[in-house]
């Protein structure tokens, strides 16, 4: 990983990337550097986090443009996960 890191120079580059261990589409893993150059405070449950001002071009290249509609998609804890407040987990032996 740390020479494949030090091939680029960041300095040099318009772009910056996500280091991750999975390669499979590094074209959605790239992003102009313009879209870190300030933070902004946005809302979040009952709080403000702070983000890159180019945080809806990053979702839009991972996600696709509809990243903000819910999605119903596989879950790594597999199909029968259930959540209830009112009843023990015991319960659903």
């Amino acid at each position: 990983m740390e020479d494949i890191l030090r091939k680029n120079n960041a300095q040099k580059s318009d772009y910056i990337g996500n280091i991750m261990y999975s390669y499979n589409n590094i074209k959605n893993r790239t992003f102009p550097k313009s879209d870190f150059e300030q933070t902004i405070w946005v809302p979040f449950e009952d709080f403000e986090v702070p983000i890159q001002n180019g945080y809806d071009n990053m979702l839009r290249k991972m996600y696709g443009d509809d990243y903000m509609i819910p999605q119903l998609e596989p879950s790594y804890h597999g199909d029968g996960i259930l959540f209830d407040t009112t009843k023990p987990y015991t319960e659903y032996a």
